[in-house]
């Protein structure tokens, strides 16, 4: 059995205070990135790709169709990961916001933390995104939870600019550990940090950097032609496991394509419910990526009102994963590429850019290939693995088709299930606007939304359980606390909510609720028929006034626009919210109240009359609409 990690090894320990492992693996760490002489690091930063030299492991392409265009730009091979050293780099300008680089042709810079960048001269290359002076401000994300992006010039001398920033999401670190130590300052307090060797990191753990190898350019390059010469009609779809950089290289994707091609911009079909790319677990959606990527998944969650990243649909699955119900998992995504097909019905297309799921066997392996033939795929790319029941369609039923080597393995400081929090918490805590911001406010000082659900006056119509039917005297108790899709069905034309009413029965307490057939599993709702908004966490219930506490990132506006739909509450088997309960304990703010009500025996997380939101109002739901209504 595994050993459990200590919390000071997941989430780093006090500054200056080192274990005898981590001095002797930054002592190794320091000895192998001192073996790199200067003269080959010279050789290996400045030889170009030029597409004739192949490579141990390089991708092989095999093409049905088409003529994919097989230049190659330049590339340089990075130093090796985990362990690397940069050379001395020039330094033209240092303040205390900014510095400015002037770098090489093929000469790299790895920052860690966050910062803006800008190209005042030259080209650079950064996540597979080419820069220029014209590409303007660009922000990135650079944690230590993952490989650190490096800033690769592509002529030579290219001056880039790299600006201190104060942002929203960087404050979360103060509601839970798993935000902690992940970010890096320099001794000018700056938000980033100019690494030279891989153990020059305030988290006492070596850091690595994300290696674009020749393979990877060479196939991110002719995708990028091949979106030119087809007018933007490519469906673009990475296979592997767990993992395995799926995410990463569609990330680059994008990036090519947004670099590369005149319309820079794309559509991103995120199938992955339990790693998704865009918005919380548990979904899957569509989403019009219109700037580069330059994050990590809980850096940028995807909303309707987002310039960079605007939300077009999403269905739910109520789970991070589709094993319990892959027909449901299916018909959602048909119903989303329904209405992409009817998006680029006579227009100008846009290519489609596909996480997959990085279950590659069994059950796994057979819903993807039934997914290849609805999501109509053109392009695919596999990831070097034992795919045997995979392999073979996914060839068969693609244009084009690439094999990638897989990439080395890169440390991570975090779990998928600590990601996946984190995840969560990006997207409870995101306020709604065109720019990513956060509140670093804990869960139970936001304003909730009281929602009725009286017989009389219902914000919700019913509770849906998806998966395991609950019995209805505990569903109160199941609910409270608890994460649900919110979930509407238009009864101005749509018949089904007429269905669907005289199933409705209400538990003791009053709870309305559509009960589970004998079999004690309920059929999920037609995606087609449904239309899901958000996520929403259940603050509290109040069975005295018969309302719900629900807390949203939807906006006013959007609230106010369910008024003339049936809500319901879809609950099913999302990761239980730990965190919110505790981000009372964590925040600075509020530790020393958080220790007076545990003292005198009350519980902040549960209570009904408290006072919040502004003077003490809470906005209130209502059914027909009283958008924008404050109670004294």
């Amino acid at each position: 059995m595994a050993q459990k990690r200590k919390a000071k090894d997941a989430f780093g320990a006090p500054e200056g205070v080192l274990s005898a492992f981590a001095a002797a693996r930054l002592k190794r760490a320091d000895q192998e990135a001192a073996g790199v002489s200067p003269a080959l690091a010279e050789e290996v930063a400045t030889t170009p790709y030029d597409g004739h030299h192949s490579s141990p492991g390089a991708s092989t392409r095999v093409s049905r169709g088409g003529s994919p265009n097989d230049a190659v730009e330049e590339n340089v091979r990075l130093p090796p990961p985990i362990s690397y050293r940069t050379n001395h780099l020039n330094v033209v300008d240092d303040d205390a916001e900014s510095m400015t680089l002037l770098l090489g042709i093929n000469e790299i810079a790895c920052i860690a933390g966050e910062y803006d960048v800008t190209i005042l001269d030259g080209a650079a290359t950064i996540y597979g995104f080419l820069l220029r002076p014209e590409s303007g401000v660009q922000r990135v994300y650079a944690p230590s939870t993952h490989a650190l992006p490096v800033i690769t010039a592509r002529r030579g001398p290219t001056k880039v600019c790299l600006r201190s920033v104060k942002s929203s999401l960087r404050t979360l670190e103060r509601l839970s550990p798993v935000f902690r130590n992940i970010w890096t300052a320099d001794e000018k307090e700056r938000s980033f940090k100019l690494l030279q060797t891989s153990s020059e990191n305030s988290s006492q753990r070596p850091l690595s950097i994300l290696d674009t190898d020749d393979a990877s350019q060479g196939i991110l390059t002719q995708i990028a032609g091949r979106v030119n010469e087809r007018d933007g009609d490519l469906r673009v779809i990475t296979l592997g496991p767990k993992s395995s950089g799926k995410s990463t290289f569609n990330r680059q994707i994008c990036n090519a394509i947004a670099a590369r091609t005149p319309k820079k911009r794309c559509l991103y079909l995120d199938l992955d419910p339990g790693q998704p790319e865009f918005g919380p677990p548990g979904q899957v959606s569509l989403v019009e990526v219109r700037a580069p990527i330059l994050g990590h998944a809980f850096t940028h969650p995807a909303s309707k009102k987002s310039k960079s990243y605007r939300l077009l649909v999403t269905n739910t699955l109520a789970s991070t994963s589709f094993k319990d119900d892959p027909e449901h998992y299916i018909a959602c995504v048909r119903d989303i590429m329904v209405g992409y097909r009817a998006r680029v019905q006579g227009k100008d297309a846009q290519p489609l850019i596909v996480n997959a799921s990085g279950w590659v066997t069994g059950l796994g392996a057979t819903v993807m290939i039934d997914l290849l033939d609805v999501l109509g795929i053109t392009d695919t790319v596999l990831i070097d693995g034992d795919y045997p029941l995979l392999a073979g369609p996914a060839r068969e039923k693609s244009e084009v088709f690439y094999k990638l080597p897989r990439p080395p393995a890169r440390p991570s400081s975090r779990t998928p299930a600590e990601l996946r929090t984190m995840q969560m918490m990006s997207y409870f805590h995101s306020q709604a606007s065109s720019v990513p911001r956060w509140t670093a406010k804990p869960i139970s000082s936001l304003k909730p939304w009281l929602v009725s659900y009286s017989a009389t006056n219902p914000g919700i119509h019913a509770i849906v359980s998806y998966g395991q039917a609950v019995p209805p005297e505990h569903l109160s108790e199941i609910l409270d606390g608890s994460i649900v899709a919110i979930i509407s069905i238009d009864i101005s034309t749509d018949t089904t909510a007429q269905e669907l009413l005289p199933m409705v029965l209400r538990t003791p307490n009053g709870l309305p609720y559509i009960p589970a057939p004998p079999s004690g599993y309920l059929v999920p709702l037609d995606p087609g028929q449904t239309t899901t908004h958000s996520l929403a966490l259940v603050r509290a219930i109040d069975p005295e006034m018969q309302t719900l506490h629900l807390i949203t990132p939807l906006s006013e506006s959007e609230i106010a626009g369910l008024m003339e739909r049936r809500v319901m509450l879809v609950r099913g088997n999302f990761d239980s919210p730990d965190w919110a309960y505790l981000e009372d304990l964590y925040s600075d703010e509020t530790k020393d109240a958080g220790k007076k009500e545990v003292a005198e025996g009350k519980r902040p997380w549960v209570r009904l009359r408290e006072e919040v939101g502004v003077e003490g109002g809470v906005w209130r739901v209502r059914h027909p609409p009283m958008a924008g209504q404050i109670s004294g």
